[in-house]
């Protein structure tokens, strides 16, 4: 009975690690995921700008 109590706070402890490392990764992958929405939108403005450009000063 001893040998199961023994290993009741190590495997609290693994548990605690784990979700703390599941928990890092996700927030890292939303961060990277924002990151890329950021530039796509930056990418769609440049390329309403350049086409307003066109269409004001090449008529």
């Amino acid at each position: 009975m001893k040998s199961v109590n023994a290993t009741m706070p190590w495997n609290a402890f693994l548990e605690l690690i784990s979700q703390t490392a599941q928990t890092v990764l996700e927030f890292m992958q939303h961060s990277s995921s924002q990151r890329v929405e950021w530039y796509v939108v930056i990418l769609i403005v440049v390329e309403i700008l350049l086409s307003l450009y066109d269409i004001i000063f090449k008529r």
